[in-house]
């Protein structure tokens, strides 16, 4: 049910994104982000979030329209699920790990709805659609995938799995090219595998990732001026981008 809200929300932004009109005052804009991020993973194993772990981000975000934007946004770290009690079948041959350290990179593209939008300031709320890779392992460094009696006969899952992250952040920029940003994601991955465990779970709950990030921000504008056609020749010679006019 909510994925089918998620799923509307998604397509009511891209339909918005494409009509809404180009202010031609504006140049073309990328905002690059490079930072860090700590996360967290809420699964059978570990029911809050309570253990954070370092990682890293980089995304590129496009400023060519006021108030809906794309952007391509990439992620490497780590996750910790630890649980030394009991919370699975104790009746069944199969034992799950205590301690499952998960290895994760994810990408994703996400459209981005500016709330309120200034010349510094920018809250802003995103929702997106992402792929993820992610491998589980054991305290001694082990793949537990290939460990197959840590979960439940004939219980076997792919480690790539579908995203549908959701942001709410902020934005600030310093100057006209520099800033940074804060937000706050939810990664929502649609495998309950992070840990290892599901079926032998006695108490069911579904995997997520929540994540504090922080990035520094560089604006990058490809600005064009528009020329007469017949100043192309001394433009193209001395090497400036401009867009021609025929007018």
């Amino acid at each position: 049910m909510i994925n089918r809200y998620i799923c509307t929300f998604l397509l009511t932004i891209a339909f918005c994104h494409a009509h809404e009109k180009k202010d031609s005052s504006q140049t073309r804009s990328k905002l690059i982000h490079v930072g860090f991020g700590v996360f967290s993973l809420k699964s059978d194993l570990s029911r809050e979030y309570k253990i954070f772990t370092p990682g890293y981000i980089v995304a590129i975000r496009y400023f060519k329209k006021k108030w809906i934007n794309g952007s391509l946004n990439f992620n490497y770290f780590r996750v910790i699920s630890e649980n030394y009690e009991s919370n699975w079948n104790e009746f069944s041959a199969f034992t799950p790990a205590n301690f499952v350290k998960t290895e994760v990179f994810s990408g994703e593209y996400t459209l981005v709805l500016n709330l309120i939008k200034t010349s510094k300031h920018n809250f802003f709320l995103a929702q997106g659609l992402g792929i993820a890779y992610f491998q589980p392992y054991d305290s001694e460094r082990k793949r537990l995938i290939d460990k197959p009696n840590t979960r439940n006969r004939g219980e076997d899952f792919n480690n790539i799995s579908f995203t549908l992250p959701t942001f709410l952040g902020y934005q600030f920029l310093l100057n006209k090219q520099c800033g940074f940003s804060g937000q706050i994601k939810w990664l929502r991955q649609q495998s309950d595998y992070f840990d290892n465990l599901s079926q032998l779970s006695l108490k069911k709950v579904k995997d997520n990732v929540l994540s504090i990030q922080f990035s520094f921000s560089y604006l990058f504008n490809n600005q064009y001026e528009e020329i007469p056609l017949d100043e192309y020749r001394r433009v193209y010679r001395n090497k400036k981008k401009y867009r021609i006019s025929l007018k």
